[in-house]
């Protein structure tokens, strides 16, 4: 049987993204085996979504940061003894700091015929990142890509940049948009007519939430990157202001929960705001909301606003690279590039609620699966995947 490897240095990434593609792959007839630092979870709190799925599971100690010099070298011999214990015929790697290791403990079975694909789910060199960002990680995936078969990209900026760092490489460059979503299920096609309002009320009753107020949700992990606390300020200066009450939800875990928590309490927004961790019920709680915002510092091809976008809700989001691609597919996206941006769109979009104006997050309307959004759904995604592992294979 071929063997499949699938890297990442946190163990979470494949059960929350990386799915349909071990299905594909299991379709093909790959075994698939998957390298990751199982102590080190991320999108959820265990393992426990690997289990039943057919995976065979590797530890590797990675560590969290490129600058974990003497963990990550550890890591680097275990791949290498995994490589030649297993004699992988494809290895698909994720994550710069696993994808790095993997790629140069590839290296030799390279000329055995192993094939190497780096889905890079957005370079930390991109407008606007830091200087050093660009001295560390630009020269780094400049010669990395030297070492991989296929480098596949999930937006438009570095699918561009990529292009020209591996014009003179052997290297195939490829543009899918993420890893996609179930549009059909997060539009709510396979529910009975009247369901999706069942579903709004049910959740918004567990959460507490009366009829008049204005819900706004949010989806990531509680880091600088994702910043949450933007929102949370921006609330705050604006609960002074707004006779209509709203609530904020956020939906993720992470290092910054605690000091997330201390500044809603210090702001007295205890009863506006909350933290709901982690959840497998995102469909429910967008379906509860009436508007979605997503104010990060940084994407690739962001899952939680395509979700959003899928869901047709309105958005509030941060005018950065992958989600300015998503405008072109949900019309009823506003972006902001600074505070006083981010406050001036929450603003109006309470005022529209209090007055009836924000209907779209409260409609049981089902949203046609047009051209545009055919382009992040997870079945098209697959098909294009499906030929990227068909070709390499050759």
């Amino acid at each position: 049987m071929k063997k499949a490897l699938i890297v990442t240095h946190v163990s979470g990434f494949v059960p929350q993204f990386e799915m349909n593609n071990v299905r594909l792959l299991q379709s093909m007839g790959y075994e698939v085996h998957y390298a990751s630092n199982y102590n080190n979870v991320n999108y959820g709190t265990d393992n426990h979504r690997l289990d039943g799925t057919g995976i065979i599971r590797h530890q590797i100690d990675f560590a969290r940061s490129p600058f974990q010099g003497k963990e990550n070298a550890r890591a680097y011999r275990q791949l290498k003894q995994l490589m030649k214990e297993q004699q992988f015929d494809l290895v698909h790697c994720h994550t710069p700091v696993g994808a790095a290791l993997a790629r140069l403990a590839a290296k030799p079975y390279r000329k055995q015929g192993t094939k190497v694909i780096y889905t890079a789910h957005g370079f930390h060199f991109y407008q606007g990142a830091p200087f050093r960002y660009w001295l560390l990680f630009y020269p780094a995936e400049c010669f990395l890509a030297s070492l991989t078969d296929v480098l596949i990209t999930i937006n438009e900026e570095d699918y561009e940049r990529a292009k020209r760092f591996c014009r003179r490489k052997r290297t195939k460059v490829e543009h899918i948009p993420g890893v996609g979503v179930d549009t059909a299920f997060f539009s709510g096609k396979d529910l009975p007519e009247g369901t999706r309002e069942n579903i709004r009320q049910t959740m918004r009753g567990n959460l507490n939430v009366a009829e008049k107020e204005v819900v706004f949700l949010s989806v990531g992990e509680l880091t600088s990157r994702k910043n949450h606390s933007s929102v949370i300020q921006a609330f705050a200066e604006l609960e002074g202001e707004e006779s209509c009450p709203f609530r904020y939800f956020i939906c993720g875990q992470g290092v910054l929960k605690k000091e997330l928590q201390q500044q809603i309490e210090k702001a007295g927004l205890s009863k506006r705001v909350a933290l709901l961790g982690y959840s497998e019920d995102i469909r429910e709680l967008l379906y509860a909301a009436d508007i979605f915002v997503f104010p990060s510092l940084q994407e690739g091809m962001p899952m939680a606003l395509m979700e959003a976008v899928a869901a047709g809700m309105p958005v509030i989001a941060s005018d950065i690279r992958g989600n300015r691609e998503l405008v072109s597919i949900q019309e009823d996206v506003q972006l902001f590039s600074d505070a006083k941006g981010l406050k001036q769109l929450l603003h109006e979009a309470v005022l529209n609620a209090s007055e009836g104006r924000q209907a779209k997050g409260k409609s049981d309307k089902i949203i046609n699966r047009d051209s545009r959004l055919q382009v992040i759904d997870k079945y098209q995604v697959s098909i294009r995947m499906q030929e990227i592992y068909k070709e390499v294979e050759q």
